[in-house]
């Protein structure tokens, strides 16, 4: 749940990757994308790593309650498997960061975790849990 900050460097963000099929939103290539949170701190930071993603890609993602790590892009291998085996996708990923700002009011991801990983379907309102399942959609993607 996205909730507020615990410090002025610790935030969380909403990613949301949806099949345009609604019509809301601004879609591209049929793919809707948004990126929500309580404080604009979290959103700038996860805005910050969609972007720079080579800049990140060494900068590993912890999984919540679980003892495993992934690399931004993994996660990205996760997202494109799923967006090519299903017909309608909803993904709603919620990020925390801990972050620092430097000199120049740039934020600098410290620590980020992956809380919650799901497919939502907007028809009947259910979400399905696939954090668990997180290192097997790796390593089906990769083969």
């Amino acid at each position: 749940m996205i909730g507020k900050a615990s410090s002025p460097n610790h935030d969380s963000a909403l990613l949301v990757i949806a099949k345009d099929s609604d019509g809301f939103g601004l879609s591209i290539n049929g793919i809707v994308l948004l990126l929500c949170g309580f404080a604009e701190s979290g959103t700038f930071v996860l805005a910050e790593m969609l972007s720079n993603i080579n800049r990140y890609k060494e900068h590993k993602i912890a999984i919540a309650n679980h003892e495993i790590t992934i690399f931004p892009i993994d996660f990205f291998y996760v997202v494109n498997y799923i967006i090519q085996k299903q017909e309608f996708f909803c993904i709603e990923a919620v990020f925390e960061f801990y972050f620092e700002v430097d000199t120049e009011k740039k934020a600098k991801i410290k620590d980020c975790m992956l809380k919650t990983f799901c497919l939502y379907d907007r028809k009947t309102r259910k979400r399905t849990d696939i954090l668990y399942k997180i290192e097997d959609l790796i390593k089906r993607k990769k083969t």
